[in-house]
């Protein structure tokens, strides 16, 4: 263990070592991005700090199911998380989150939605603290809660569909497929016409 451990030690650092003398050369640069996008220099936030934060808190609530980032360099202009079906997995996936924070099916399932809220905070302020919320790059970290959580509330859709008939199981593989095809039409159609009007 000692071995490994010190390799992997040696490893990171001749790995960071370019960045390491760069920023040692250029103190100065360390911060300069974080301080054109933060929201917390005032040039960003015009005067309003208080303001800003909310907007981003509530751009940054809309995004899954309603309105996503505006840009068209991250992904189609406006486009939300979710499509309309898989939103709804995600709307349910969080009321049982929200249950499940409540303790209400016991210490594992509560740990478990600990573990998914306080990663979900913990990636989500990079994009509230920056100018132009909810910022699809600035979100990267958070893709792997929000599908978690939608894809808990389509399994449990299903689960819930299969109990009053057979059709129930066919739920999952439908949503998916509309899914698909909806998204297909985005980017092949939508947003390639955009990059060739380019």
């Amino acid at each position: 263990p000692g071995i490994v451990l010190a390799t992997v030690l040696a490893v990171a650092v001749v790995l960071s070592l370019p960045q390491i003398v760069y920023f040692a050369r250029q103190p100065e640069m360390l911060a300069y991005r974080a301080d054109q996008v933060s929201v917390l220099n005032s040039g960003v936030n015009e005067g309003d700090l208080a303001g800003t934060l909310a907007a981003n808190a509530w751009r940054l609530l809309r995004a899954p199911v309603w309105k996503g980032d505006n840009s068209w360099y991250h992904n189609l202009s406006g486009r939300a998380v979710f499509d309309p079906l898989v939103a709804i997995g995600f709307l349910v996936g969080l009321a049982l989150v929200a249950r499940d924070l409540a303790s209400r099916r016991g210490a594992r399932a509560n740990a478990a939605a600990v573990l998914v809220v306080a990663a979900s905070v913990v990636a989500l302020v990079p994009s509230w603290l920056s100018v132009g919320a909810p910022n699809y790059v600035r979100l990267t970290a958070t893709w792997p809660a929000l599908f978690l959580v939608a894809a808990y509330g389509l399994d449990r859709l299903a689960a819930a569909g299969e109990r009053r008939s057979r059709a129930g199981r066919w739920i999952v593989p439908a949503v998916l497929a509309v899914s698909a095809v909806s998204s297909a039409g985005d980017y092949f159609g939508r947003y390639a016409e955009r990059v060739i009007e380019r």
